[in-house]
Formats: C-alpha cells, structure tokens, sequence
C-alpha cells in the first residue's frame, strides 16, 4: 500500500541560514543586505524566498549595469538560481507522486518507538503515578520538551539556560505565573501594566517574543538620565570573577539542586567552567582541578531549590566549609540522603565535585551511599554546547552572534554537535 500524496511543503518564507545557502552568499551577508532593505524580511526574522530571489537578482543587475559585476557573472548567478528552483520543484513533484516519505511521518514513526522504548526503560512507580501529569499525545510531550529545552529566538538559538528534563513545572506553569516572574518583565520593558499574556514564543501575531523581552532587559537603561548605555542587566550581573576572594585565601562551596527551576542550574554549571578557565593554565580549556583548589561545586540530582524535591538531600554543608577553612581539608563528596522517591527504608547518596558524578559499584543497595564512587565527566559535548547562549545585548537578532568568549567551551567542536540546533525549527 503506497504512501498517500502529501501537500507540497511551504517553501515560501525561510530563514536566514537557509536563505544564505539558496543564494550562495553568507549570513552575514544576508544580514547587510536585510539592513539595507535591499532583501525584504518578513515577520519573526523569516524572509519570504520568491521575493528575495527575485530582490536579489535585481541587485546583481544594477550592480552589473554599473560595472560592479560582469555579464557573465550575472548570467552565471541567474543560472544557478534557476536550478535550484528546479530542484525545488522536482522534491516537490516526488513528493506528491508518493517516492519520498515525508518527514512527519518519519518523525512520527520514531517518536512512536521511543515512547514505548522509554516507558518500558523508565517504569513509573505506583506511589508516584499519580503526581506526574500524563502526556497522552506527542504534541503534549512535545510542549513539555519545549518547556524543558528553554528560551531561543527566531533563529533557533537560546537566550536563557534550560532546565533538567524530568524536573517539575509548579513554579512557573499555569495561568497564575510566579510573582518575580511578572516583575521581572515589567523591570524588563519598564512598564509597570506590562501584560505578560501578550509574550509568544517567536513573537507571533505581532506580539513580543521571549527574545524580545531579554533584548529589552539587558538593553533598557536602568536611569537614561545618569547613563543611557547601562541597563538593569548590567547593574544586576553576578557573573564577576572571583580573583580578590582567591587571593585572600577564600574557600568557596557551591550546591545546586538539579531540578532547580527558580534559578536554573545550567547557568550555576556555565559559571563554573568559565571560573574553571579562567584559574587554568589554558584560558580556552577548563581546569576543574586547579580550580576545585579553593571553589567547589556539587550539583544534587532531583533536589529542587536550595533542597526539596525527588532526589536525596545534601547534609551538613556548612560543616564541610568549615572543616575545609579550618583544617585544610577539602570535601571530596557530600553526603545526601532522603528525597521524596526514597523508600521507606532510606536512600543514601554521595554528591560529587563538578564534572564528577557518583558512580554505582556494581554491587550491594542502590540505596547505600557506600556502593558508589566519584568518577566520570559530565562535561560532554551533548551537555556543555546546550550552554551556550545568544550574545548578551544581541538577544534578538536575525543573525544572532553566539556568545564563545571565555566561555571554556570550543566553539569548533559546540558547532559540529549543534548543527542545525542554531536554526528555528
């Protein structure tokens, strides 16, 4: 039984990256060429293909006309465009012909597969059933992922930090949002009625998007009086360095709940690297070990905002900064136990220095902190490129720079593993 024709895919209006490669010509190209209104963008930073094309041809022309570009050239560019429309037309003829299986369909296939392979990997116990809401459709979970992944704008890129799949949404879900939240946005736009109901995603319909509120908070100055180029963001920042604590012989220790969604723990993560590269020999390579010499992190799997939550609790933090202080000796783990998953006999785990995680030794209770160790890296590509952000103060943009700089993360490396991640999708 074949396939059944499919409408054509709406090529009409496309990106900037996919607008480059149909043109030939760079991102940063099609950026200059957008700013000189010479190719017409359309709404949500999209570009209406035909239109450009057509734009663009013009612009070759005059240029040829003035003897910027020689005939031949021109007929060459005219030649190439024309087969790429062909080319177009042709996918498009096999897909309505059935030789092709949409994309959807794959997409669909395999989500299909996966939920069943997930739910058998990840059986739900009875006694926590019923305080997780059923995604029954794959829009649903495809909602959730989209909540989980975090903010990006037009062009696909994010603007905040995400947070840890798997962690709860009361805090931010439903129609009567956290109260900072809402402040937050009228710090943002400087607008004290400022409706937080009229924020999309992309901004459609004309409304804001998520990236247009954080262009407007790190861009909107806190006091244009005293000095138009300093914003709240800039007066708010705690991303400093660390140098004059380090030099007084300061000890500094850091716990961050993995499923904290009031202040997300990628960002507490983004911050660690780039203090660990920072105290390295290698500016562009992060030293965890020179810098866990007087600044350790450790990150509690499934605790929530400074404790709470699915996962075992950290104990006596402060202790172990004392005795660090005190005797000289730095916390190799901490000890965590509890947690609201933990079974009625108790759980204990041991909580590790970033990028270390604990590690099941093969035998005895999952449950006894004694049976793990310390080992691993969680710093692997899949993790470390999903910190990276949109420039700050460029939030917005069409071409929106990415953010590398002293970062610890290499951007060769972060580029290959996102590929078309930096794209609206």
């Amino acid at each position: 039984m074949g396939l059944k024709p499919k409408p054509p895919v709406d090529l009409e209006f496309v990106n900037a990256s996919v607008l480059g490669r149909v043109l030939g010509i760079s991102r940063a190209s099609i950026a200059n060429l957008a700013t000189d209104r010479i190719l017409p963008r359309a709404d949500r930073g999209l570009f209406n293909l035909p239109a450009c094309v057509q734009a663009y041809l013009r612009h070759k022309l005059v240029k040829a006309k003035a003897g910027d570009v020689t005939a031949h050239s021109l007929m060459a560019e005219r030649s190439r465009l024309t087969k790429i429309k062909a080319d177009a037309a042709e996918v498009e003829a096999r897909k309505l012909a059935g030789e092709l299986v949409p994309a959807a369909d794959i997409e669909a296939a395999w989500l299909t597969v996966a939920g069943a392979v997930r739910s058998r990997l990840l059986a739900i116990p009875t006694r926590t059933a019923a305080r997780i809401v059923a995604l029954k459709t794959p829009a649903q979970a495809q909602a959730m992922d989209k909540i989980w992944d975090g903010p990006r704008n037009a062009s696909g890129v994010k603007v905040w930090f995400h947070s840890e799949p798997g962690s709860g949404t009361t805090v931010w879900n439903g129609p009567a949002p956290f109260a900072l939240a809402v402040t937050q946005f009228h710090w943002d736009e400087h607008d004290r009625n400022f409706d937080w109901r009229n924020v999309t995603m992309f901004g459609a319909g004309g409304t804001d998007s998520y990236a247009d509120i954080a262009y407007d908070g790190s861009n909107n100055a806190l006091d244009p009086a005293v000095n138009p180029d300093y914003s709240l963001a800039d007066a708010t920042d705690t991303f400093g360095n660390l140098d004059t604590f380090k030099k007084h012989g300061g000890k500094l220790l850091t716990m961050v709940g993995g499923y904290d969604n009031f202040i997300m723990p990628r960002g507490v993560i983004k911050y660690y690297r780039e203090m660990a590269s920072r105290y390295g020999k290698n500016p562009n390579n992060p030293d965890f070990a020179s810098l866990q010499s007087f600044y350790r992190l450790f990150r509690a799997p499934g605790v929530g905002h400074c404790g709470g939550g699915v996962g075992p609790q950290p104990q006596n933090l402060f202790g172990a900064l004392v005795n660090w202080v005190e005797t000289g000796v730095a916390p190799d783990s901490i000890l965590a136990s509890g947690g609201s998953l933990a079974p009625p006999t108790g759980r204990t785990r041991p909580l590790c220095p970033y990028p270390t995680t604990a590690i099941y030794n093969g035998t005895g209770s999952t449950d006894d902190a004694a049976n793990f160790h310390c080992g691993g890296d969680l710093e692997t590509a899949a993790t470390v490129c999903k910190d990276v952000l949109a420039k700050y103060k460029h939030e917005n943009e069409v071409d929106t720079p990415i953010d590398y700089s002293k970062t610890g993360v290499n951007r060769n490396a972060c580029r290959a593993f996102l590929g078309t991640q930096y794209y609206n999708p």
